[in-house]
Order: structure tokens, then sequence, then C-alpha cells
């Protein structure tokens, strides 16, 4: 199988196996952990559910690096046609590393005050804080999350070793995820409304790059 090829189909299947886990992850607080309003619950539901909470953790540090190998894979197909952008494309998702795992340390901060058995409202609250600290963090870096795309959808666009439609629907969900960070950070009252509609955007612009790279691959250059 041609280089190539076979990275477009290592990136596919590396996309598939990280993304499901850690969409999983990110969206479970929602539902599963956290209520915003009420922290003694959601103390109570850490509390009981640590083991998958500490699973979330770990998907977290997953995606983070996870996802420099698929930009890395995707580097190898497309550097022959674009090194600048290419170079580019990994360049911002290694920026948004340091920022996801340092964001961690919110949900061991987390851990670490329901471990100390203080169950006064002061912990509680400082759960809470904790929480939604962690949650900022991931608006930030969502900003790179979305940024690293952009080169890749101009590429796709531009190389055709993909559709065009794919590459058009990339560049979208590449301008989604910063718009939803920046309504978070400049106008919070309507950054939920922007966030779900965000990631509509960026799920139809992702999901049908990922399975077009496991099914077909990319389209092999003629001098290559």
């Amino acid at each position: 199988m041609n280089p190539i090829k076979k990275a477009a189909h290592i990136a596919g299947w590396l996309y598939l196996l990280i993304s499901i886990p850690v969409g999983y992850c990110l969206r479970s607080p929602k539902t599963m952990f956290v209520i915003w309003n009420d922290p003694v619950a959601t103390a109570q539901r850490i509390g009981s559910s640590q083991f998958l909470f500490r699973l979330c953790m770990a998907a977290e540090i997953l995606s983070a690096v996870g996802f420099l190998f698929i930009a890395l894979a995707l580097y190898r197909v497309f550097v022959g046609f674009d090194k600048f952008a290419s170079s580019l494309m990994v360049t911002l998702w290694v920026v948004s590393i340091p920022i996801s795992c340092l964001n961690l340390l919110n949900k061991i901060a987390v851990l670490h005050v329901l471990s100390s058995g203080d169950q006064t409202v002061q912990s509680q609250q400082l759960v809470m804080l904790f929480l939604d600290l962690h949650r900022w963090g991931i608006i930030i870096a969502q900003i790179f999350w979305g940024l690293w795309l952009l080169p890749l959808g101009v590429m796709i666009v531009r190389s055709r070793y993909l559709p065009r439609l794919i590459g058009f629907l990339v560049i979208a969900a590449a301008c989604a995820y910063p718009i939803s960070s920046f309504t978070f950070l400049l106008a919070p009252t309507h950054g939920d409304a922007v966030s779900t509609a965000s990631m509509y955007v960026g799920g139809f612009g992702e999901l049908p790059l990922m399975l077009w790279l496991i099914v077909k691959g990319a389209k092999v250059p003629p001098a290559l």
C-alpha cells in the first residue's frame, strides 16, 4: 500500500478510536457528575463514581496525546503538497496539549477535596469552583481544537486528495469551535446555544473526514 494511503487510513482509525471515548467523557460531566445548582448532589455523584471520573481524566490525556499522532499521520499525507500548512496543522495541535493536560489539575483538585472527608459548605463550593475552572479550560483548549483543522481543510480543498466537500466541511468545523469559545468569553449568556450549534457543525465536518480516511484513505498524487 502506498505510504500516503496507509498514513490516511491510520489517521482515520485513530480519529475514530480516540473520538468515541473522549467525546463521551468531555460531555458526560454535564449529565453524569455535575449539577451546577446543587453542590451536595454533585459531590455525592463524583464520590460514588470515582473510578468513572478517573477514567474520564485518563481519556482527556489520551485525547491530548492521541490526536498528536493523528495530526502527524495527516502531516505525512499532505507534507508533499504543502509543507508549511502541514507543519502549521501539527503546531496548532501541539499548542493545545499543555492546556488540556494542565487543565486536568482542576479535576485532581476535586478528588483531593472529596478525599479529605470535609463535607462543609466551603469544601463543596471548592469542588464546584474546580469543576467550573475545568470547564473553562476546555473552552480555551477548544480554540486550538478548531484551529488545527483550518490548514487541514484548506489543504483538502486545494489538493483534492479527499473530496472538496469534506474540505469545506472541515473548514466550517475549524471556525465553529473557536466561535463557540469566544462566545463564552465575550457573550456568556449565549455560550450554551452557540456551543450546541458548534458541536453539530463540528460533527458534520469531522465525521465525514474520519469515515473517508478509514474507507478510502487519500488520493495518491501521480508524482508519488
